[in-house]
């Protein structure tokens, strides 16, 4: 992930191939492919445990620049979480015991080996428990569907609570969080794909395998609206309260919508 260049997307062919690619941070690897709107995209959900006795540099994540177009500003940045991802078992319980409704903290939280799985039709996602039940169950891409962590605004964006000069996101150097201004990248992939409201679950399709992984609620830690929902972070903050994400479901496409920077939304990361 982190040896991605603009000049290696720049020489792909559009839906050429999708390939996996490593993010030496943990060594998980993630599926990735250049999509209609001419960038790289994740096609699957960051899954990164912040770890709060690392320290995470310029050299391995998205840190050090001063806009998101922009040149580095400090190869030295660097960032250390004050909390660790909280892991819960997904299978059993739907709460996350210590999540934290902060502005400013960072909170993550691993479900587990978790995967919401798409269809063309209207009903919820099927919730399997592992890649193994379901590949079982006949599926060909579930590894498209894993859900990965849910972060807060902090977390996304390293701990950035003002609304000025962009530093950085959680994704692997190289790659960054999509933005929704000076344009909105959800917003511009979606067009290419002709996807509005009347068909949003069309994410849901390849090659875009967006996940309905619902969202972490902001006080209770309850983890609500798992595979009917998709939630996932932009980079740009709304207010000092709350940050813009894309919100899709069964009849709703809404890729600038603002929430509250507690909640724990998914990630999907754009190369630079």
């Amino acid at each position: 992930m982190q040896d991605m260049t603009h000049s290696i997307c720049s020489n792909v062919d559009i839906e050429e191939s999708e390939l996996q690619l490593i993010d030496v941070r943990d060594n998980k690897i993630y599926w990735v492919a250049k999509l209609k709107d001419g960038n790289c995209w994740m096609t699957q959900n960051l899954d990164l445990d912040l770890d709060s006795s690392r320290t995470y540099t310029h050299w391995d994540t998205d840190l050090g620049w001063s806009t998101d177009n922009g040149n580095t500003v400090d190869e030295n940045a660097s960032w250390k979480p004050n909390s660790s991802t909280i892991n819960f078992d997904g299978a059993t319980t739907n709460q996350v015991v210590g999540w934290v409704n902060s502005n400013i903290e960072p909170y993550s939280a691993n479900p587990g080996d978790i995967y919401y799985y798409t269809s063309n039709s209207g009903e919820n996602d099927i919730k399997y428990n592992s890649l193994q039940v379901c590949t079982n169950a006949g599926r060909n891409d579930c590894s498209h569907y894993h859900v990965g962590n849910y972060y807060n605004w902090p977390a996304a964006v390293v701990n950035k609570n003002t609304n000025d000069t962009y530093n950085g996101s959680i994704c692997p150097k190289s790659w960054r969080l999509p933005r929704r201004s000076p344009s909105n990248d959800f917003s511009i992939l979606a067009s290419k794909y002709n996807i509005s409201s009347n068909n949003a679950l069309d994410l849901r399709n390849p090659p875009l395998y967006f996940a309905r992984s619902g969202n972490i609620a902001i006080n209770s830690g309850v983890l609500s609206s798992y595979g009917v929902r998709g939630r996932y972070w932009l980079s740009t903050p709304q207010s000092s309260s709350d940050a813009f994400h894309l919100r899709f479901y069964g009849n709703d496409f809404s890729p600038a919508y603002h929430f509250g920077k507690g909640y724990g939304f998914s990630v999907r990361c754009i190369a630079r």
